[in-house]
């Protein structure tokens, strides 16, 4: 991580290079790691210490408190000082060097685990790589404070809100990633880690990205009055936040009703999934609106996300306990979580480079890997004999092909796009500099 420029005061705008660096080398490791397992002899998952299901588990909670966050946190830390004021909401320089170092060292100490081959020992190390990924959201508080006491007076800003909410519920992460490292062996846990983590941190974030982007950045007008979309945020947030609730509650034996509990699971993406009105999504898409295709299609499979949970429960019990428990919280990290926030950063980024809308591709190549990856893991979590009959080595290889592919997409895309020319990248993005006044809310003309 380079030194940066933090002497005017408003250095965090083009931070995302740092993050979005720091979440490919998380994809690389992650991948590393995934193949290691499955295609190595001495692979837990090829020795049979660790079954593929479990693997999936552990490895969903790596990248959502890994590579993925550091991509969410990205985002923020460009945008959030851009439409909220540097001055009411930032963190110091070096907070976000130390969050860059936790979140390299936590997955790169599992990483290690996972070559080494002791299972034992990969147990001690998931612990040191998941106190990491805690340990980096202590130096969010003081940000998340910054959120909590912003009072919101213009209507521009109606995701004030649902930031708040994201704002007050940071420390339970750092919970989270401590209780999955201390009991890593007990999948019972890291499971109902995983749904926590989707209920307190998932859904509330991709519903404010979703938000951010496609209602605000590119004027869907999902909502009409600025009510509309906090009352929304409210009640998409609030129902993410009971699911959680009552994840715990099951887990504690309070509630012992498996059914009830995978219905659970899946009315919050229903509820998110409704509340973004995918009739809106897909009718712009075939008027050729502008859009970025890992954006919408991430958003409109939330909700067949959810309809497929219901359908899943009442059709098959036999699948529905794998599926709802394991599965779809591992699709919704993997493949949804992921592809919306890395359709987001490549569409920030392209709005630093200042590139027109009409010469921006949307991306639909990309979107067709996601799609796939979507499809394989589900199939993965169902008992479709002909999948079963595949030896372990190969099912693994088609489960982790799409994210292989993924990866270096993502790799090509920093070298080619990333890393710009002299000239080619603006320090704040198109778009923002006209939400604000000045035009510039930092003033880079004074400086």
């Amino acid at each position: 991580m380079h030194e940066m420029d933090t002497s005017d005061g408003h250095w965090m705008s083009g931070t995302y290079l740092e993050l979005t660096q720091a979440g490919i080398h998380g994809i690389l490791m992650f991948a590393t790691g995934y193949l290691w397992i499955v295609l190595s002899p001495n692979g837990f998952v090829a020795t049979g210490d660790i079954p593929l299901g479990q693997a999936a588990i552990m490895g969903a909670m790596v990248a959502a408190h890994g590579c993925l966050l550091a991509f969410v946190l990205a985002i923020m830390f460009d945008i959030i000082p851009l439409v909220y004021g540097s001055e009411n909401v930032s963190i110091p320089p070096s907070s976000l060097k130390a969050i860059y170092n936790l979140n390299q060292i936590g997955t790169a100490v599992i990483l290690v685990g996972i070559i080494i081959g002791d299972l034992n020992l990969f147990h001690d190390l998931y612990l040191v790589g998941m106190a990491a990924f805690a340990f980096q959201y202590t130096y969010l508080f003081e940000m998340a404070r910054g959120l909590v006491i912003l009072k919101n007076e213009d209507n521009e800003r109606e995701l004030a809100p649902a930031l708040k909410i994201i704002a007050i519920l940071i420390p339970i992460p750092v919970l989270i990633c401590l209780i999955t490292g201390v009991y890593s062996e007990n999948i019972e846990i890291v499971r109902t880690m995983m749904w926590v983590t989707i209920a307190f941190q998932g859904i509330p974030i991709v519903w404010c990205l979703l938000l951010s982007h496609l209602h605000r950045r590119f004027d869907w007008k999902l909502f009409s009055p600025s009510t509309g979309i906090r009352n929304a945020s409210i009640v998409v947030i609030l129902v993410s936040i009971s699911h959680g609730i009552f994840e715990i509650i099951s887990f504690f034996g309070i509630q012992g009703s498996s059914v009830t509990l995978n219905v659970a699971r899946s009315i919050p993406l229903i509820c998110m999934g409704i509340m973004l009105k995918p009739w809106i999504l897909i009718r712009n898409i075939f008027n050729e609106k502008i859009y970025v295709a890992l954006v919408v299609q991430g958003a409109i499979a939330i909700l067949i996300l959810g309809i497929c949970n219901l359908l899943v429960i009442y059709t098959d019990p036999s699948d529905s306990k794998t599926w709802n428990s394991e599965g779809a919280g591992a699709l919704f990290i993997f493949t949804i979580a992921s592809t919306i926030t890395l359709g987001y950063l490549a569409c920030l980024h392209e709005d630093h480079r200042h590139t027109l809308m009409e010469e921006r591709t949307k991306g639909w190549p990309t979107a067709s890997i996601a799609a796939s990856a979507m499809l394989i893991v589900s199939i993965t979590w169902f008992q479709f004999e002909i999948f079963y009959n595949i030896p372990t080595e190969i099912r693994g290889i088609l489960v982790g092909l799409p994210f292989v592919l993924t990866g270096f997409r993502m790799i090509t895309w920093w070298r080619n796009q990333v890393i710009p020319e002299e000239g080619e990248w603006k320090r704040i993005p198109m778009f923002y500099d006209e939400i604000n006044e000045p035009l510039d809310p930092y003033d880079l003309s004074e400086i």
